[in-house]
């Protein structure tokens, strides 16, 4: 596993920006809404200002964390496979077989949230499950999102779902990230299939997953353009999905002079917003404005709470910078918070014990051999006197 914990994986509800107040997240909207909230979501994390609430057992937890180097992303696939027939026959949302899907999940995380374990927040997935030769991608993943609701519901043996690859990186491969999704979204249309000088590109889901994995996880500090290119350049090693990086590389050539003004917007661009009271109806949101987020320092200690309040009714004011930990006040939260440190510092502490023991014993006997010369000394005198 490469950081983070699967326990740990929370649903994200809402997240707060200054621009535009409170903001509900569901990672299963469509693919343009949900990636202008990713947009905003990892550009403030970039900046360390971002506010997350995200379900929790006995409700809402709300977060504030503004170091940026403790954001990152992990990227997955996922394997679906079907479970008990009569069940998953209605999970199952093509007609198509096989019914094994693999797919892509996009995940933030969040450093030391859980007694020093990371926070898995889902962001998005896509995927591509074949009709017959149609391969167009599906941003979110319409097998992976089929499945999720019969398990908020508790049915099991709908399928079995496992992780096939995971690996983590850093928010500078966000560009990459946000232009790919970007192309896919705004192109829903798009039949990898269908390019006559390319020919069939995909012959399974899992020829796209395994793409998406790859051109995101080994192409790394790469514009999405040059990732491509060598992507496709490298035919031995990507011999099954190369023609998808032909393909998109095609098709980016014409996107990069062509960006849908959506595209071309600033992450977290203000939008009208209607106040609740006028709609007739009040809105709530897991996420309050008005009351001090968990910093994630301290959220390691923290339960679980259900938050709500009205949108749009308080101005987000900005989380203050963590101040550095001063060990000589903060020693024990430091310790706590650092379990090896912890055992370096107790063991330091028993060899300064030793140490302290030993010094005694040497000045006691120090003491006893001067204390023995002066008796020596005295008795000489005394005799010499005698004489």
């Amino acid at each position: 596993m490469i950081g983070g914990n699967r326990s740990y994986r929370r649903d994200l509800i809402a997240y707060s920006h200054k621009n535009q107040g409170v903001i509900q997240y569901d990672m299963n909207n469509n693919g343009l809404e949900i990636l202008k909230h990713m947009k905003c979501i990892l550009n403030s994390a970039k900046e360390g200002n971002l506010k997350l609430a995200f379900s929790g057992k006995e409700g809402a937890k709300q977060i504030s964390v503004s170091d940026p180097m403790r954001y990152y992303l992990k990227i997955k696939t996922i394997n679906i496979k079907k479970g008990e027939e009569s069940l998953f026959t209605r999970v199952w949302p093509l007609q198509s077989e096989p019914r094994e899907h693999t797919c892509v999940l996009v995940l933030l995380c969040v450093k030391g949230i859980f007694q020093g374990d990371d926070l898995e927040l889902p962001l998005c997935s896509l995927g591509m499950p074949l009709e017959e030769t149609i391969a167009k991608v599906f941003f979110p993943d319409m097998i992976l999102k089929a499945y999720l609701k019969y398990q908020d519901a508790n049915i099991e043996r709908v399928a079995y779902v496992t992780t096939n690859e995971t690996t983590s990186l850093d928010l500078k491969e966000t560009d990459k990230l946000i232009e790919f999704l970007d192309i896919l979204a705004n192109n829903p249309d798009y039949n990898f299939n269908s390019n006559e000088s390319i020919g069939q590109a995909v012959f399974s889901s899992e020829d796209f997953a395994n793409f998406t994995f790859s051109l995101l996880s080994n192409f790394r500090n790469l514009t999405l353009e040059e990732s491509l290119q060598k992507y496709q350049d490298k035919y031995l090693k990507y011999r099954s999905s190369y023609k998808i990086a032909q393909y998109l590389l095609a098709e980016y050539q014409y996107y990069k002079n062509h960006k849908p003004v959506l595209s071309q917007m600033p992450p977290c661009y203000s939008e009208p917003v209607i106040s609740p009271q006028s709609s007739g109806e009040t809105q709530y949101t897991p996420m309050s404005d008005d009351t001090d987020a968990t910093d994630a320092t301290d959220a390691t200690d923290a339960t679980d709470s259900t938050i709500k309040t009205e949108v749009g009714i308080q101005d987000y004011e900005p989380e203050p910078e963590l101040e550095p930990i001063n060990l000589d006040t903060n020693l024990d939260k430091c310790l706590k918070e650092n379990p090896c440190l912890k055992l370096l510092f107790d063991e330091l502490k028993r060899d300064k014990i030793k140490a302290g023991i030993h010094n005694k014993r040497k000045s006691k006997r120090k003491k006893k051999s001067k204390r023995s010369k002066r008796r020596k000394k005295t008795k000489k005198k005394k005799k010499s006197k005698k004489r």
